[in-house]
């Protein structure tokens, strides 16, 4: 979550293409909590991933979350784990029913299902 691209370079597989999607990515997330999320980037498949996973471990695992009470569905969407309807949805359910008292009232939600919301609650937040 800290290593730029001249770092990410260094890793076997990855170059100057791929270094950029790490970061780029990495900043749409709101940082990495698994190693495994570098396989969600944009060409990184199973052999590249392989040939460096050993050599990179998360430390900093502090993660930008977004506030669910106060986000607009623009700034939703830009999350990789929400597309627009999820965050239509996450935010017209807090306008009918009030603010969330909990990230786990968004189960609450019929497109929130249990894979979505471990995925997705992570980076997520009240306030």
């Amino acid at each position: 979550n800290t290593a730029d691209t001249l770092t990410l370079r260094k890793l076997k597989g990855v170059g100057v293409v791929f270094s950029k999607r790490i970061v780029e990515y990495r900043k749409k997330l709101g940082g990495f909590l698994f190693i495994e999320q570098l396989k969600e980037v944009y060409g990184i498949q199973g052999e590249t991933f392989d040939s460096f996973k050993d050599e990179i471990m998360i430390k900093d695992s502090t993660i930008k979350k977004i506030n669910i009470n106060t986000c607009t569905v623009e700034r939703l969407k830009e999350h990789p784990y929400l597309d627009w309807n999820l965050a239509n949805s996450v935010v017209n359910f807090r306008l009918q029913h009030g603010a969330y008292i909990s990230i786990q009232k968004i189960k609450s939600i019929h497109l929130v299902n249990d894979e979505i919301y471990r995925k997705i609650a992570p980076y997520l937040r009240i306030d």
